[in-house]
């Protein structure tokens, strides 16, 4: 998997759509909170569709 450095002042991280996850300023995490909550919810209809 590529690594992709994200400025911390850009626009996404500035409107909360990228937070920072991790504490430090190299080898930074970065998570797109409303992606995440997005696919636990696809998970969970999908599990209860299974049985």
């Amino acid at each position: 998997m590529a690594a992709i450095a994200i400025d911390p002042r850009s626009r996404r991280s500035d409107a909360g759509i990228l937070t920072q996850i991790t504490d430090g300023r190299r080898n930074r995490i970065w998570q797109a909170k409303d992606v995440v909550r997005f696919l636990d919810k696809f998970a969970a209809r999908a599990k209860r569709r299974r049985g």
